[in-house]
């Protein structure tokens, strides 16, 4: 590994260019990712404290969610995109963060790029879970808490248009 290829400059690199929304420099942070083998990225500490290596995806994929977490808390779509693009799944805290924001375009992103809408957030999988809730009421739906059918990415859509 050479000075250039040191995870933890690179997964700052990657935070920052996703804070900024700046697609040329994620794209380089994200070439110099690539170069970074496995196991180099085992004993990375991400910003929320956990050690990437306790999450059941590789350290360098799990990587990935600290830029995606950064596009989401900013609503940063494209940035988003392209993270997808190279294999990051959505991290929970990515929803939060869209949901409290509510940049409902990247919520549409995460459900078209394979997140579950009726995943669990919190607790059993319902569709009480306080997350669902807080996007119901942001589009003045809450009666759909009742409804004994599972949302689907087809009723976000028609959500977004009332």
């Amino acid at each position: 590994m050479t000075h250039h290829d040191d995870p933890e400059k690179i997964l700052l690199k990657l935070k920052d260019a996703a804070e900024r929304a700046d697609t040329s420099a994620l794209d380089q942070g994200l070439l110099e990712w690539e170069r970074v083998r496995e196991e180099d990225w085992a004993n990375v500490e991400i910003s929320d404290g956990f050690s990437v290596r306790h999450h059941g995806l590789s350290p360098k994929m799990r990587a990935l969610h600290v830029p995606m977490n950064a596009a989401a808390n900013h609503g940063h779509r494209e940035v988003a995109a392209r993270l997808l693009r190279k294999g990051c799944e959505v991290p929970v805290v990515s929803v939060r963060h869209v949901v409290h924001h509510k940049h409902w375009d990247l919520l549409q992103l995460f459900i078209d790029s394979g997140w579950d809408i009726n995943s669990p957030l919190e607790g059993p999988k319902t569709n009480s879970s306080p997350i669902m809730r807080h996007v119901l009421a942001s589009h003045r739906q809450m009666h759909l808490l009742t409804a004994p059918t599972e949302i689907s990415s087809g009723t976000l859509n028609k959500l977004a248009d009332a």
